[in-house]
């Protein structure tokens, strides 16, 4: 399962535009679906495991 951007950030209480950061420095990995950006939750919970948030 993977979480829009939006759905991400609201998960991790900041703002779209962190995400956005979060994925062009690599510290989240993103999939593209046609014009959406997609977060695994994979991801999104190795980036909490690791307390970079």
């Amino acid at each position: 399962m993977a979480c829009s951007v939006a759905e991400t950030a609201e998960m991790l209480s900041v703002g779209t535009w962190l995400i956005y950061e979060l994925i062009h420095t690599k510290q989240l990995r993103s999939l593209k679906a046609g014009r959406r950006r997609l977060i695994p939750r994979a991801s999104i919970e190795r980036f909490l495991d690791e307390g970079a948030a």
